[in-house]
């Protein structure tokens, strides 16, 4: 722990720099959606520029502290839009609604099925695509 006059400091969260560039379809632009790259490696194409490049960055083992900034290709760090921590913005999605426009709301995950009783192997619980034949 780092101590400043008696007193422990804790050290920044790390910081990620994300940029988006919009995602190309083989017919041209596909202008609602946006590849997200983070040091020249795609992370997710997605219509969300940080909700959803936060839960897979989570997925890949960043902390939820890390703090997110957003640039879009070619264009200096974007300074009106302060940067978040992952952890926070992992925990949103934004919706279109017909009235209202844009609307934040908790992100939930399509639940998984579970494996129907005759594909799992007795006594196990280990789907019987888990083991090799």
């Amino acid at each position: 722990m780092i101590m400043v006059d008696g007193s422990p400091v804790r050290p920044a969260p790390p910081r990620l720099v994300l940029t988006l560039r919009p995602h190309l379809e083989r017919d041209g632009y596909h202008l609602d959606r946006f590849d997200t790259y983070l040091n020249g490696e795609l992370v997710c194409t997605s219509r969300s520029g940080w909700h959803d490049p936060a839960r897979k960055l989570i997925q890949l083992g960043y902390p939820p502290e890390t703090l997110l900034h957003v640039q879009h290709e070619g264009r200096p760090l974007d300074p009106p839009i302060k940067p978040r921590p992952i952890g926070e913005l992992a925990k949103w999605i934004i919706k279109e609604r017909d009235r209202g426009g844009l609307h934040r709301e908790r992100f939930q995950p399509f639940p998984v099925p579970s494996p129907a009783a005759d594909d799992v192997l007795p006594g196990t619980g280990v789907p019987q695509a888990d083991i090799a034949a």
